[in-house]
């Protein structure tokens, strides 16, 4: 088994840059600089992440729904999603998460899908897989929250 690689504070910072950038500006900064270095710590622990899975369900949803940066935070989470697939070398999924997660990231935010609809999801994208019927109707019905 590959060794998982892991964001850094430098590459989040500058993927941060682009996120904001690319959405045509937003209020830059932290609400909580110490809570972004606490997830990246934290997420290479394999006692509480024991596999890669478990590790991006962590990220996205604890960027998405943390409230990390003062603008950002629901683009950022799913950004962050995205790069760790990368980095990692999984190309394909990384692709095809960015499209399926868009509307997810604005429900992880409000509350809506916790992180255990959140890691049904990725292991289906990282699958390369549809959702299966029980898991669109746990999706349908988050939604509708």
């Amino acid at each position: 088994m590959r060794a998982i690689k892991y964001p850094t504070y430098a590459d989040v910072m500058w993927l941060y840059d682009r996120v904001i950038e690319a959405s045509d500006g937003g209020l830059k900064g932290f609400r909580d600089e110490g809570e972004l270095l606490y997830v990246l710590d934290f997420v290479q622990n394999d006692m509480y992440f024991p596999d890669f899975l478990t590790k991006m369900t962590f990220l996205v949803h604890r960027v998405c729904h943390g409230h990390i940066f003062l603008d950002g935070n629901k683009r950022m989470g799913l950004a962050i999603g995205g790069l760790f697939l990368s980095i990692n070398g999984i190309y394909k999924p990384s692709l095809d998460y960015l499209g399926r997660m868009e509307i997810v990231s604005y429900h992880i935010a409000s509350g809506n899908i916790d992180e255990d609809l959140l890691k049904n999801l990725l292991a289906d994208i990282i699958a390369g897989k549809d959702y299966n019927e029980n898991l669109k109707l746990e999706l349908y019905n988050a939604v509708l929250n």
